[in-house]
């Protein structure tokens, strides 16, 4: 494979909850391929420290702390993003949470946490998003899931697998709605 199939110079991605973790791994990479990457997470001290480093180790990065559960929020930081850039070429749906409770003891509140996040989350970036992928006729959304949905391996993994799957649904509607505008 040539290396070219990996140039995003010039590209602008937003990686949800990507302060740590398997976000911070995916906007180092983005970086790495030539990417401005917009982080992001709930903690604005955790993603202005993440920026920092990435910023130092010569990548350009942004920080837009907000959270996905909050729809006004995500509309405002999607808002900032475009009017500051004029663009937005990626979004990677990371966040999420993983209640991992028995079913017997799960409470409302642990099953309504993953969902808000696993999967409402995700929809309300794709939503903010979406028409400025539209407007530019391009974009790349990436919701990122579990292997878990296709064999849930713990008895204790209901919420976060069952939220997973869902998003899983969405994601694949979400293909056929959009590949017409250019948006893969």
């Amino acid at each position: 494979m040539s290396a070219s199939l990996f140039d995003l110079t010039g590209r602008l991605a937003l990686v949800t909850g990507s302060s740590r973790g398997l976000g911070r791994a995916m906007v180092e990479g983005l970086a790495a391929a030539g990417a401005r990457v917009i982080v992001n997470g709930t903690d604005a001290g955790r993603v202005n420290a993440a920026v920092r480093e990435l910023v130092a180790a010569g990548h350009a990065a942004e920080a837009a702390a907000f959270d996905v559960t909050d729809e006004a929020s995500v509309r405002a930081a999607v808002e900032r993003i475009v009017s500051s850039d004029g663009r937005l070429d990626a979004v990677v749906n990371n966040a999420g949470v993983s209640p991992f409770v028995p079913i017997e003891r799960m409470s409302d509140a642990d099953l309504h946490s993953a969902f808000d996040t696993n999967l409402f989350g995700p929809v309300r970036v794709i939503r903010a998003a979406l028409p400025v992928m539209r407007a530019q006729g391009s974009g790349t959304v990436v919701n990122v899931s579990s292997v878990a949905t296709r064999n849930p391996c713990a008895p204790t993994h209901a919420a976060c697998v069952s939220s997973k799957q869902a998003l899983c649904v969405v994601t694949d509607a979400l293909v056929k709605e959009v590949a017409q505008f250019g948006i893969s």
